[in-house]
């Protein structure tokens, strides 16, 4: 990344909770790159709300970032972050070179009033598929020794 670069990436959170809860974000720089974390700049905005959560240096970001949800019957919601890294044009030959890495955390505290996750992911069934593959493979040794005895009967 260069003076004035930016990189933007793109999050979704789904909570599913009845009553109040509070979603936490916090991203932690991995122990040996800190250097760049001096000069690099992160804005976290909450696409949902347009609410900037936080525009500052990756070094200075808060403990966590907060968003409250509350209701009184189980509900599912979504929150999308917009979260853009970027480097000022100031920004010496000092930090050329150098790598960031950071591990991006969601957490709710209050787990009790969590629901049920709703079903993600493939929902096709392993077994079905490996009945379905094992049936195939069946079908076509029977139709090799089938084939090979035919030829013999031919050849006799």
């Amino acid at each position: 990344m260069f003076p004035g670069d930016s990189e933007t990436k793109y999050f979704r959170v789904r909570v599913s909770y009845h009553d109040k809860i509070t979603v936490h974000y916090k991203a932690t720089i991995r122990p040996g790159y800190e250097k760049l974390a001096e000069v690099l700049k992160v804005r976290v905005k909450l696409l949902s709300t347009g609410e900037t959560m936080y525009d500052g240096l990756m070094r200075d970001m808060p403990e966590s970032l907060t968003h409250k949800f509350a209701s009184q019957k189980s509900t599912t919601d979504e929150l999308y972050y917009e979260i853009t890294a970027y480097l000022d044009t100031s920004v010496g030959n000092d930090y050329q070179n150098n790598d960031l890495i950071a591990d991006f955390k969601w957490w709710v505290e209050e787990t009790g009033n969590l629901d049920d996750s709703p079903q993600t992911g493939d929902t096709s069934n392993i077994l079905l598929w490996a009945v379905l593959a094992a049936g195939s493979l069946g079908m076509i040794i029977i139709l090799l020794v089938t084939r090979r005895r035919k030829e013999d009967e031919e050849n006799v």
